[in-house]
């Protein structure tokens, strides 16, 4: 089952489109209401970036549709990765710091890998971002133009 809101076009970019979105039922009962990137602090509306397959114009009502597999892909990749790349790097740098010989420093050793794994994980994933961007997976889709 898809994830479908309706909004009205407010901005137009080359292969995309800025879509005002009303919150629905759904976004008052979700758990991480507050924390929603697209929700503004000051208005009731969202801001979503869509694919435009129609060639929209400011101010048409439209149907936007987004996987719930492509969304719990994209959540996984977001914020398991890093973690991921910290606990690696914690792993790897305190066998470092073992090696080397610094048995007093092995915590010192897992928190600056640690940090590593972090900064190693969030640079491949702008990386993959700018990837992902190109290939329009992640972007919800206009579905239909309303009348």
């Amino acid at each position: 089952m898809e994830h479908t809101e309706i909004g009205e076009v407010v901005k137009i970019f080359s292969r995309t489109v800025e879509i005002r979105v009303n919150p629905t039922e759904n976004c008052e009962t979700c758990g991480v209401k507050d924390l929603c990137h697209t929700r503004p602090r000051i208005s009731t509306d969202r801001l979503v970036t869509a694919l435009d397959p129609f060639g929209l114009k400011v101010g048409q009502r439209v149907k936007i549709n987004l996987e719930p597999k492509k969304l719990v892909k994209a959540s996984i990749i977001i914020f398991v990765l890093p973690l991921l790349g910290l606990l690696l790097g914690a792993v790897v740098g305190s066998f470092a710091t073992r090696t080397a010989g610094y048995w007093d420093y092995l915590d010192l050793g897992a928190i600056i890998g640690g940090f590593a794994g972090i900064g190693i994980s969030v640079l491949g994933l702008r990386s993959y971002n700018k990837k992902l961007e190109k290939a329009n997976q992640y972007y919800p889709a206009v579905a239909e133009i309303m009348q």
